[in-house]
């Protein structure tokens, strides 16, 4: 963690046997929570700002595939596990589950109230279509907003992935994506080698 105001930077986490991935934090900015990854498991790592506390483990799963995002309420955390969402409460003693929700990120409203996402279909590494959607936690209710095309598909170089960023006026969201480019080439005016010389080539004479 480091100060905009000087060049003060502050060490957050002190594992040394295990992968860490970047996070979330709180509505009020006292924690953060982010994910960890060694050989057997993935764990939900909570650790308070001041710069003096060790952090402490929130949940273990068998494999996490989504970066821990808090809600703008602060009431709850959001993961993924495999294809299942789920929500987990800061102090852990509540959870639920979401379902499997066809996207690689979900982001919470300005209001914590609805989560939106782009639905990717099962290919999402290929995807085939970009349809963004509201979805409600409480009842569980899904709503399209709009198709984008699969050229606008969110796409990551790699796992976990960044996720969703809601903008302060909760109007807009950004997110990243992929372009590819192939191009072929024909080179022409070159001098080719006669079969004389490709011969001596060939059998390594100059």
């Amino acid at each position: 963690m480091s100060s905009l105001s000087d060049r003060a930077t502050i060490q957050l986490t002190n594992s040394r046997n295990a992968v860490e991935w970047t996070g979330s934090w709180s509505p009020d900015g006292s924690q953060f929570v982010y994910l960890q990854d060694d050989n057997t498991e993935s764990k939900l790592m909570i650790v308070r700002t001041s710069g003096s506390a060790a952090p402490t483990v929130l949940r273990r799963e068998h494999w996490i595939t989504a970066l821990p995002t808090w809600s703008s309420t602060g009431e709850w955390i959001l993961y993924r596990v495999n294809d299942d969402w789920r929500l987990i409460s800061p102090d852990g003693r509540n959870s639920r589950s979401l379902g499997k929700i066809e996207t690689l990120s979900l982001v919470f409203s300005r209001n914590g109230r609805l989560l939106y996402g782009i639905d990717t279909g099962e290919r999402a590494a290929f995807p085939d279509r970009a349809t963004l959607f509201s979805f409600d936690p409480v009842t569980l209710q899904r709503k399209v907003i709009k198709e984008l095309g699969k050229d606008l598909a969110p796409q990551y170089l790699n796992t976990p992935g960044t996720p969703f960023s809601m903008a302060p006026d909760g109007k807009s969201f950004v997110y990243p994506t992929i372009y590819y480019r192939e191009d072929l080439w024909m080179l022409t005016g070159y001098r080719q080698l006669g079969w004389r010389a490709r011969a001596r080539a060939a059998m390594g004479l100059q």
